[in-house]
């Protein structure tokens, strides 16, 4: 059988949106997905719709987060609740190729050693796309490097990657619910720092909708966008270092054993 791919749709207040993002869900060409929408306390109809999803299409369920807490713990939520040996993002406010969740796991199956495989993005709605080549498997420093940039063919986004759940279950990986910017750069780099191997390639998949109502431009001051540069930076830098050294370990235990 198929795998099965969980894709979390974190959402808040985006009735108007949200049925064009789960449409594209859920006419995936790769069937065995599950849609966790995760509405974070809504004040509109958004979990109404979710819900309604849910009795129309079983691979859906609706969250509801208690109140309006952020996007970490709702992405947290979901994460908690994944059944799938796959697992993705999907913003409530943007929407996918339907060949997407297809894509991702025709390159793991081409390369079972990547511990992640992340694909190109259209942003909207001006239609621009990374004009980068960037493809096949890079090792770990390189993806490192990739994923912090703020421009390129990767970035640090999470709806254009697949992740393997077993590596996050295992390890007990979260998104850090106390900064509202780079929390997606900073869940990729420890999530990075378990594996070995990557895929990339720059195939437009995604659809990236910039708007200015939008959760990362809501309620962030520039002191706060400054400070969380700042810290996520820091926790950044602490991860890799604190990966390396624990790697360093395990090697030079290998060799004596």
């Amino acid at each position: 059988m198929e795998p099965l791919i969980s894709i979390i749709v974190p959402a808040y207040n985006l009735e108007g949106l949200l049925n064009r993002s789960v449409q594209a869900l859920l006419q995936q060409t790769y069937r065995n997905i599950e849609v966790l929408i995760v509405d974070d306390g809504s004040t509109d109809e958004t979990y109404r719709i979710a819900q309604e999803f849910a009795q129309l299409d079983s691979r859906v369920r609706a969250l509801q987060m208690p109140s309006n807490v952020g996007i970490s713990k709702t992405r947290n939520a979901g994460m908690a609740e994944a059944r799938g040996e796959f697992l993705t993002f999907s913003d409530g406010d943007d929407w996918t190729e339907p060949t997407q969740m297809a894509w991702y796991m025709d390159r793991f199956a081409k390369h079972p050693q990547a511990a992640m495989v992340s694909c190109g993005f259209v942003i909207e709605p001006s239609g621009k796309r990374n004009q980068s080549r960037k493809r096949g498997m890079v090792d770990q420093k390189e993806m490192l490097s990739l994923v912090s940039r703020p421009s390129g063919p990767v970035r640090g986004y999470t709806w254009n990657k697949c992740y393997r759940t077993a590596i996050i279950k295992k390890h007990h990986l979260t998104f850090d619910d106390d900064v509202k910017l780079m929390e997606d750069a900073l869940f990729n780099t420890r999530y990075i720092m378990h594996g070995q191997h990557y895929y990339i390639e720059n195939t437009p998949l995604y659809h990236y909708v910039q708007r200015d109502g939008s959760a990362i431009h809501t309620g962030v001051t520039v002191t706060k966008k400054a400070r969380d540069i700042m810290v996520v930076n820091a926790r950044m830098q602490h991860i890799i270092a604190a990966g390396r050294e624990r790697q360093s370990k395990k090697s030079k235990q290998s060799i004596s054993d």
